[in-house]
């Protein structure tokens, strides 16, 4: 990782550039002081707690973290996957805080995870193996004994397939 960047040499990022103007007074006021609640109320005519809560949204936002990352040094690219990665975090921790959190999200946030490389995506257990199961083709007639256990079927053509005996006994 790299050395800091200055505020000149940042402002002339593309990161930087990217972000509002509002936004980037932001920022340069953020890396003066270090305070986000100092930083929102200087492009802000609100109160300190006002602007504390506006500091959650404007600090959460993909492209100010991704600016402050160049500004840490960090590579563009590799600036933007940490910022999406901090992003999915403040996403997350929302989410298990939530108490009306819905299977529907939960389902979501690892579909993004797994899209986003953060876990492997889950691979059924007999994806690997071919199936083995008797399986009776389309347009054949299943051959059942009293028990309700399949014995074999009969096709279109009237040849009659009897199940291998070690699945007849499973």
């Amino acid at each position: 990782m790299a050395n800091k960047l200055s505020i000149e040499k940042l402002r002339e990022t593309d990161a930087f550039q990217a972000l509002s103007v509002r936004c980037q007074q932001m920022v340069e006021t953020y890396l003066q002081t270090g305070s986000k609640v100092k930083a929102v109320m200087a492009v802000s005519s609100g109160k300190e707690s006002s602007s504390r809560t506006q500091s959650y949204f404007y600090f959460a936002r993909i492209d100010v973290l991704e600016c402050l990352e160049v500004a840490r040094g960090v590579d563009p690219q590799a600036a933007h996957a940490a910022a999406e990665r901090l992003r999915f975090d403040a996403d997350l921790n929302k989410l298990i805080g939530s108490k009306t959190t819905t299977k529907a999200q939960l389902a979501a946030m690892k579909l993004k995870a797994e899209i986003n490389g953060y876990i492997m995506p889950a691979v059924p257990a007999d994806a690997s193996e071919p199936s083995t199961e008797f399986q009776i083709p389309e347009g054949a007639t299943a051959l059942v004994d009293k028990a309700g256990v399949v014995k074999g079927y009969r096709t279109a053509e009237g040849a009659y397939v009897q199940r291998p005996s070690a699945e007849v006994s499973q």
